[in-house]
């Protein structure tokens, strides 16, 4: 698919109406994504300053990006304190129903006074779709992210080998799962 079908599809879901919120919590509030080309692109110029949200087959990869944003299979929210956005959450791999994919990308370094909210996302998305589970796949490597999906009652399942290529080297993720009963347990 080349960029002008992407842009046609991200112009078309404009149109669709989205709440304005799905969840507010404190501070926070946490929006449903939006696509129009504008907010892509100023998600892509926020997004790419994160090296590590990259493997080195993707960093500065445009047009993945714009696939992978535009994909029927990927669900995007946004989290906002008061005005201001903070970071974003993503599912992935919609289409398998039972196990989704997690993605959480804050822009500032307070992961740990997100835990709540993130907490709360957790049991929206459960609340809103039919999944079983959630996996979170997370380099060995990041020590804060992990400390973080413990803090939200993710369960460490296993080690991928050589799964991501960062910084010319193959690296190792941990995996972590969550089930729709161990998010129901999750206190906020």
């Amino acid at each position: 698919m080349d960029r002008s079908s992407n842009v046609a599809e991200v112009q078309r879901s404009e149109r669709n109406t989205v709440p304005d919120s799905v969840l507010t919590l404190g501070k926070y509030t946490v929006k449903m994504v939006s696509l129009s080309w504008p907010k892509v692109l100023l998600l892509w110029q926020r997004l790419k300053r994160y090296r590590s949200l990259f493997s080195d087959l993707t960093r500065g990869d445009v047009d993945n990006f714009i696939r992978y944003i535009s994909s029927r299979d990927t669900f995007w929210l946004e989290i906002w304190s008061t005005t201001e956005f903070v970071g974003v959450v993503v599912l992935e791999n919609m289409h398998k129903v039972v196990d989704v994919d997690a993605h959480v990308l804050f822009v500032d370094k307070d992961m740990a006074g997100k835990v709540p909210v993130s907490q709360e996302i957790v049991k929206w998305v459960f609340n809103h779709f039919p999944l079983q589970r959630m996996t979170v796949e997370i380099p060995t490597w990041y020590h804060t992210t992990i400390r973080f999906v413990r803090d939200l009652g993710f369960k460490q399942e296993g080690k991928k080998r050589q799964a991501v290529l960062i910084g010319g080297k193959w690296r190792a993720v941990y995996i972590f799962g969550m089930t729709r009963s161990e998010a129901a347990k999750c206190r906020s």
